[in-house]
């Protein structure tokens, strides 16, 4: 936990320093270079902070150790973000207007700059004392052995003899294939997937069953941190490199024995592409045709650099069928008289095996616990319920060192997604946001936050401890989701480390663990039992970062803290995060002293509206309501110039004030989706300089020539979406967007626009209540970048749909046709649609699709 602390406190420290910066000359100087001591000496405490992490189970000086570290962490992140607020409101209120902010943020009589001054002055003594604890015990100098020299148990796994395997024969028989095909593409098999899913299971079969079609062949296990020499000694020993030649190079020695030979080498969990570019020196360059070497990684991105993307099989979990089966037979090993009938089990199994998701190695330790146990429903009851408890004792090691090997800046990413409910889709959009609203990430280069925020979605993904749900329609990660293995892990390391606690509505215990009321983050899930205060009255309940809050059973109510008047008292919230199908009345407006707020998302049925206070959130960069029904928003929004991401139900509406029609100013705003065109004024949009996304409901004609005119906002917007029913808007001229790839009309328009009035770069468009009569293939063929092509309901009201020219629709790949009632045919040409891969049909009662299409069409129900 204390590396997460102190990742933040750095991104903080910079953005502080950039701050001041910008204050020039205005007589901070002197803070200015005590933030920067901040910053060096948080980084000379991080780098001895692993090494006493490693050790800390040896003894309870060194976990004392670093428990001072993390709360050290916590009164710096403290300071810097009580420094933030103040230095904004400096600004705002200029030079005169500091010490009234100072008075406010610190709670404080005394002066800013002494009582800061005081501040710094215990951190360094606090410093001076860790410095002198971990000299005296000798953290840096561990010692002993490197982790690669010791015994790890998993070695013993690879060698063990496994004759039958459960689940994965389909996978078993296609890898063989794949290996003794002679055109396999760099001769590399890289079996990957998340931890304990059967990737060293598979791999032992294949080589296995494959062996002896080579000349020579060798498995060893490679772990994080291996001796390289040692397996590759290992290797040299099981392919027959004679003795002599084990000396140094043996890099060059085993090089050159293999370069005669057709081997096969199986190199159990590798972790990183390090170990591979060392381990590679001693293969051949240019190997025996018919060599093959077969991996097995946690990260696809490892399996990927060594044998490129053909070489990847990525692993699922077993499905219940094979989960049950692979169950019955470990519970059911025969060991003397202990040998398991599971007539009469067959309920409570079946939920134990649901509680391992598919994934063997759950399956097989849990079976261990059973065997070990009596054979009555009690004892089996027992098992299941410390399941939830996550007393898994192997499995949990397993994957915990998945974990562990997660670099500090993507370990607080991972253990966010503890926070949400098991088996959760997790918008991407939404984890990004709290990412960036929390200081987990900074930009990098010409990245923002947010691209950087994306690479590290990403290698969770490629470590295969993330699930993708669902993709756009650029491959992007639309939402995700965690197994819930790796869901009970992030929560049992949040609570080791007070990560972020969990709080059930009606927990009366709920406050009595002190440790855990150090939590820095809060999850929230409200009880029909109803307790008038289950959050109580805890100070470090006040220092909370992040709030989340699901209340899927309607049982939220306005006395809650989320909601309440209380909860303008978390003066260090940046997240907070509500979704409720309860209707509540308004958001309170003790909301606007919340300073650091950076992250709303509300979801639910609000009677009320956004109090005008939100105008004091400086920092609010996502204010996301796409579910937030019913809702009214003051005007004074318009002018939040921090405001990246703003989202909006369609329903939502806006205060009346006239006098905002030449003060508005977001500046900042990327995402403005989907706002009704009666609280937007045309003019506005030239404001908008570095908008990406572009929703806007009923467009006016005023809107259609702001939008075909040139202006500011044409070098920048990625998506177009106009949505409506009104009478036909003005005619559209979208070429001039060079960066518009996706677009979405859904309005009554009298005719396409032509070709050339089209955005240039145009890759997905979506039609929806056009009510075109005209064939829109004549144009839409034209297209040069056209991937993906929707036509919705009442897009198009006539009978024949027809591709016509060899060269027509030269990029399509996907087409879809939804509720077109009155399309009867879909024809098209010898050459037209060469790329086209799918055709989805949903709803087109009347349709008849001809025979070149039906292999490529999926009908929807």
């Amino acid at each position: 936990m204390a590396e997460i602390v102190l990742t933040a406190v750095i991104n903080k420290a910079i953005e502080v320093i950039s701050n001041l910066i910008t204050e020039g000359s205005s007589g901070l100087h002197w803070l200015e270079e005590d933030i920067r001591w901040i910053e060096r000496e948080t980084r000379h405490v991080w780098s001895y902070l692993d090494e006493a992490e490693a050790r800390q189970d040896e003894n309870h000086l060194v976990r004392n150790l670093v428990q001072d570290i993390e709360d050290l962490a916590h009164d710096i992140e403290d300071i810097l973000d009580t420094l933030l607020p103040w230095l904004a409101s400096r600004k705002s209120k200029g030079h005169l207007g500091c010490l009234t902010a100072a008075s406010h943020v610190f709670s404080c009589g005394n002066d800013t700059a002494q009582h800061f001054v005081g501040e710094i002055e215990k951190i360094k003594r606090k410093i001076e004392d860790i410095d002198r604890l971990r000299t005296t015990y000798g953290i840096v100098d561990r010692g002993g052995t490197r982790s690669g020299d010791t015994w790890d148990p998993r070695r013993s796994f690879l060698y063990a003899d496994e004759s039958e395997i459960v689940g994965l024969e389909q996978d078993s028989d296609n890898l063989e294939t794949r290996l003794l095909d002679t055109d396999l593409e760099n001769g590399v098999i890289s079996i990957v997937g998340m931890p304990g899913i059967g990737k060293t299971t598979l791999g032992k079969e294949i080589y296995r069953r494959v062996r002896h079609h080579f000349d020579c062949s060798a498995q060893v296990y490679v772990s994080q941190e291996p001796s390289i020499r040692e397996l590759l000694l290992d290797i040299a020993r099981q392919v027959g490199l004679e003795k002599g030649k084990f000396e140094d190079p043996i890099e060059a020695n085993l090089g050159e024995y293999l370069r005669g030979k057709r081997f096969l080498v199986f190199l159990d969990d590798v972790w990183n592409t390090r170990t591979w570019d060392c381990l590679k020196l001693g293969f051949p360059n240019k190997p025996m045709s018919g060599s093959r070497i077969i991996i097995t990684s946690r990260n696809t991105g490892v399996g990927r650099y060594i044998g490129g993307e053909s070489s990847l099989h990525l692993l699922q979990p077993l499905t219940p069928e094979n989960s049950w089966k692979l169950f019955s037979k470990m519970v059911m090993i025969s060991r003397g008289r202990n040998a398991v009938d599971l007539q009469g089990f067959e309920y409570i199994g079946k939920k134990i095996v649901e509680k391992c998701g598919g994934i063997p190695l759950a399956i097989v330790v849990t079976a261990g616990m059973l065997r070990e146990r009596e054979r009555t429903v009690h004892a089996w009851n027992g098992v299941l319920k410390s399941m939830s408890q996550d007393d898994h004792g192997e499995l949990s090691k397993v994957l915990a060192t998945s974990y562990k090997d997660l670099p500090s800046t993507l370990k607080p990413c991972f253990l966010y997604f503890g926070l949400f409910p098991e088996d959760h889709e997790i918008p991407a959009f939404q984890l990004i946001n709290m990412w960036a609203a929390e200081k987990f990430i900074i930009a990098s280069g010409e990245q923002d936050v947010e691209d950087v925020a994306e690479d590290y979605l990403n290698n969770l993904v490629a470590r295969n401890l993330i699930q993708v749900a669902s993709r756009r329609f650029d491959g992007r990660i639309r939402s995700c989701r965690i197994h819930d293995l790796l869901h009970n892990l992030s929560i049992s390391i949040a609570k080791q480390t007070n990560f972020f606690r969990s709080i059930s509505g009606g927990d009366k215990h709920s406050n009595t663990d002190s440790s855990s009321s150090r939590g820095r983050r809060i999850t929230y899930n409200p009880s029909n039992t109803r307790e008038p205060d289950h959050f109580g009255a805890n100070y470090e309940i006040l220092k909370v970062r992040a709030m989340l809050c699901f209340d899927t059973n309607q049982y939220l109510q306005e006395e809650d803290f989320v909601v309440s008047h209380q909860l303008g008292g978390l003066t260090f919230l940046r997240v907070l995060s509500v979704e409720t199908n309860s209707f509540l009345s308004s958001v309170p407006d003790e909301i606007g002293n919340l300073r650091l707020l950076s992250y709303i998302g509300l979801r639910g049925y609000y009677r009320g509206s956004l109090p005008s206070s939100i105008r004091n959130l400086k920092n609010l960069t996502t204010l996301d309501l796409r579910e937030c029904r019913g809702i009214c928003l003051p005007t004074c929004i318009w002018n939040m110039k921090k405001l990246k991401f703003f989202l909006l139900h369609e329903s939502a509406t806006f205060t009346t004030s006239r006098r905002l029609k030449n003060e508005v100013s977001l500046s900042s705003l990327r995402i403005l989706d989907v706002v009704n065109c009666r609280h937007l004024e045309p003019h506005w949009l030239h404001k908008f300089t570095s908008l990406r996304k572009l929703g806007i409901r009923y467009p006016s004609t005023k809107i259609s020539e702001i939008l075909s005119g040139a202006g500011p906002i044409l070098t920048k917007l990625e998506n177009l979406r106009l949505t409506g029913s009104y009478p036909p808007t003005g005619k559209l001229n979208l070429y001039r967007y060079e960066s518009l790839i996706k677009l979405h009309l859904g309005i009554v328009i009298e005719k396409l626009p032509d070709v050339k009035e089209f955005p240039r770069n145009l890759t997905k468009l979506s039609l929806r209540f056009t009510e075109l009569e005209e064939d829109p293939f004549y144009t839409l063929k034209k297209l040069p970048r056209l991937e993906i092509l929707k036509l919705g309901h009442r897009s198009y009201v006539s009978k024949e749909l027809v591709c016509s020219g060899a060269d027509s629709f030269p990029q399509l790949r996907v087409l879809k046709l939804r509720q077109l009632y009155d399309l009867e045919n879909l024809l098209a040409e010898d050459g037209a649609m060469q790329e086209l891969k799918t055709i989805t049909i949903r709803d087109c009662w009347k349709l008849k699709v001809s025979k070149r299409f039906l292999s490529r069409t999926i009908i929807e129900r």
